[in-house]
């Protein structure tokens, strides 16, 4: 509100109220999110209507990938390890879910054969 009287955007990295304040990137970072929330979080995203987001990345790691395909044991801590290196490989900055689905097809037909 403040934002629309004034003419002057919010950040996006601003805490709080910008727009990624619950979009998380990084290894230990996404990790330490998917374990317990809190640790970066200073209260849940649903009390703002937010949701929360780990950006696949090449910085992301085994545990944060883990957590975002919320795999339950449907995948080994090896596959996981071995997507994560297909993903490292890329050279894009982030990933869309087209190209994550991408990865676990190929990774998926690699098993198959």
């Amino acid at each position: 509100m403040v934002s629309r009287f004034t003419r002057s955007p919010i950040e996006y990295s601003r805490p709080i109220v910008g727009r990624n304040v619950f979009s998380h990137k990084g290894g230990m970072h996404s990790a330490s999110v998917v374990k317990n929330p809190e640790t970066y979080e200073p209260f849940p995203p649903e009390i703002l209507g937010a949701d929360r987001t780990i950006v696949i990345s090449r910085l992301i790691g085994r545990h944060g990938l883990e957590g975002v395909l919320k795999s339950d044991g449907k995948l080994s801590h090896k596959d996981i390890a071995h997507m994560v290196k297909k993903l490292k490989r890329n050279d894009s900055k982030e990933f869309t879910d087209k190209e994550i689905d991408k990865v676990m097809r190929i990774f998926q037909n690699e098993d198959n054969s």
